[in-house]
């Protein structure tokens, strides 16, 4: 119980004013919801068959073996998602080294603790960019937006600079798409130091840890070279059914 929650390091704050980047304590979330009397928690259990209509459903659950049918009143298809395949975006450095990761890799390098390190030599991680809808909004990829990368890259971003007052972080992006009072968030990385830049990705040289982009705002090809690490914000891909 608990599901990607489980791997990451911090949260999006939930609530405004959004001041500081909180982590989440799935370990009491996940206790109270199992104490909670009105809940009934099933783990490692299948759907194996749905009938009746709304109001009135009758939900098969295969569980060790054993099949058992309950009633319920509604639905909620929480269909869970995959990382998109990341060997599929080597026009983004992807494979030509191990210090260019996705924004999943590094949430797991910040959930281990400690500085964050460079993967080839373990050296710390000065210089980091972020670059956004890496795959997505892309007809040969992913034509959908996953909603969340944006908000999430902006997570990792201060989570980075505050731990390290002296590197430096970069964010390039086509959109960024902080809706609503999401915007204080995106407010607070920049008072906190991570630098934004609206363009389009031109080319990645994973080998020389360097990123072209088309700055909108100058018209330029803009190169970011001498990076520590470059973090592509991959799109989630729905699951479909157990197979």
């Amino acid at each position: 119980l608990g599901g990607w929650a489980n791997k990451w390091s911090g949260r999006m704050p939930h609530r405004p004013p959004y001041r500081d980047v909180q982590a989440p304590d799935i370990g009491k979330l996940i206790a109270a919801v199992q104490a909670d009397k009105q809940i009934t928690v099933k783990t490692n259990a299948i759907v194996a068959k749905t009938a009746g209509q709304p109001g009135a459903f009758q939900v098969t659950l295969s569980q060790g073996g054993a099949e058992t049918t309950e009633p319920v009143g509604a639905i909620v298809v929480a269909t869970g998602f995959r990382p998109y395949d990341a060997t599929k975006l080597g026009h983004l450095g992807y494979g030509a080294s191990p210090d260019v990761v996705t924004g999943v890799e590094l949430e797991a390098m910040l959930k281990a603790g400690g500085p964050l390190k460079r993967k080839s030599n373990g050296q710390p991680v000065k210089h980091i960019a972020f670059l956004q809808c890496a795959g997505s909004r892309d007809p040969n990829h992913l034509p959908y937006c996953s909603s969340v990368c944006c908000g999430v890259s902006i997570k990792q971003s201060l989570q980075i600079v505050k731990a390290d007052p002296k590197a430096s972080a970069y964010v390039v992006f086509d959109e960024l798409r902080t809706p609503g009072t999401a915007e204080e968030f995106y407010r607070q990385a920049q008072e906190a130091g991570v630098i934004f830049m609206k363009g389009k990705v031109d080319k990645v040289d994973g080998g020389a840890m360097t990123v072209t982009y088309k700055d909108d705002l100058l018209g330029l090809d803009v190169p970011l070279a001498g990076l520590d690490m470059i973090v592509l914000a991959t799109g989630m891909v729905p699951n479909s059914t157990n197979p």
